[in-house]
């Protein structure tokens, strides 16, 4: 099966969209973020499939995203276990990686990800983070950016040049979640909170300078309310955390032991909401991490599973093997890594699973696509 040509070519025209397009953009954005948030609300979308399956299948599959107490898909996402998993780091504005690593062929099948997921043999988790350029030149842009906020954005070039990419990407994550709505998922993050709430989990946002309430009030000044009202929608409508056969993936390491009815109800727990989106290496709980690999997975898998986050930007990714934590979210070019549908053999010939390990030892058991470039695009 070749993979969509239209929607290849939409996402590379949102990829490579010039900044002068973003005038004019606002209709056919907020459509395809009202058509990404009719597919994240129905429940029915992320039913078992029964196509080819046996009935005792049938009755054993749980829901792709089990509803929660209000009746709509909860924080939890149940990942094809049959089928191996690109998992993607926080994306920060990066379109034009994120269009690479989709038309990359895997060196295993010699399929590119988009033709994979059109056949429904690839799960894709992106852990968050679509806006907010970071890396290499982003300090600069955003020191601009806010004297052009100060100056109520007229001119405002290089926060138009911001908003671009981002608005772009968000674009393409609202395309591949109504294509593939049961293989490609995109987690709540931190930077998901475009009114700057403080609440329902999320707090204010600010790094180089104050991003959060810079992008509200561009969007506020050039988009209007009706967009503002519906990306806050789609992000509390998003997904915390994925589990695997061996493996849990969420934006954040997890700030204590979670249950799977708290993760899928988190909509109505902040605590949850904060606990996967927030935590850094000094504020979990000492057993958070094997904890709740403890409780979503397989006992029998105990101490072959892992625990896949992002948030914490490091020169490379780090395996805290003690722990069963992989930190990936580095600071190069964008890297995805595979997971198999089976767990990996965690020892190495004369090696132990405990202590720190760099990405070498990662690269050594799985396979990984990575695109060029760094730093945020125009």
């Amino acid at each position: 099966m070749k993979t969509n040509a239209p929607l290849v070519k939409t996402l590379e025209a949102l990829a490579f969209r010039p900044v002068r397009d973003l005038a004019g953009s606002e209709d056919q954005f907020l459509r395809r973020l009202q058509d990404a948030l009719e597919v994240q609300g129905n429940p029915a979308v992320f039913l078992p499939s029964h196509s080819g399956e046996s009935r005792k299948n049938r009755s054993e599959e749980p829901p792709c995203r089990p509803a929660d107490s209000r009746g709509l898909p909860g924080g939890l996402v149940n990942l094809n276990p049959r089928l191996p998993t690109l998992v993607l780091p926080d994306l920060h504005t990066r379109r034009r990686e994120l269009f690479q690593i989709l038309t990359l062929p895997r060196d295993d099948t010699g399929k590119t990800v988009l033709q994979e997921l059109d056949e429904g043999k690839l799960n894709l988790v992106c852990v968050g983070d679509a806006l907010h350029s970071e890396g290499s030149g982003a300090a600069g842009r955003w020191r601009t950016a806010w004297r052009e906020y100060l100056g109520g954005f007229r001119p405002s070039p290089e926060m138009d040049r911001e908003m671009n990419a981002g608005l772009a990407l968000e674009e393409m994550i609202f395309l591949l979640q109504n294509r593939f709505p049961r293989n490609f998922f995109f987690l709540k993050r931190n930077h998901e909170n475009i009114t700057c709430e403080e609440g329902r989990g999320n707090h204010p946002f600010g790094k180089y300078a104050a991003e959060g309430e810079m992008v509200f009030g561009y969007l506020e000044h050039r988009f209007g309310k009706d967009v503002i009202k519906e990306l806050y929608r789609w992000e509390h409508a998003l997904p915390l955390m994925a589990r695997g056969p061996w493996y849990l993936i969420s934006h954040a390491e997890p700030g204590r032991a979670f249950s799977p009815e708290e993760v899928i109800d988190a909509a109505r727990r902040p605590e949850v909401v904060e606990g996967l989106t927030w935590t850094r290496r000094w504020e979990a709980e000492e057993s958070a991490v094997r904890d709740n690999l403890g409780r979503f997975i397989s006992p029998w898998l105990a101490g072959r599973a892992l625990y896949w986050a992002g948030h914490t930007a490091l020169a490379e990714p780090v395996w805290y093997g003690e722990e069963n934590l992989v930190l990936f979210h580095g600071s190069g070019p964008l890297r995805g890594w595979i997971l198999p549908p089976e767990p990996p053999d965690l020892t190495r010939e004369g090696d132990s699973p405990r202590g720190v390990r760099e990405s070498a030892g990662l690269e050594e058991l799985f396979q990984t696509l990575s695109a060029e470039g760094d730093g945020p695009d125009s």
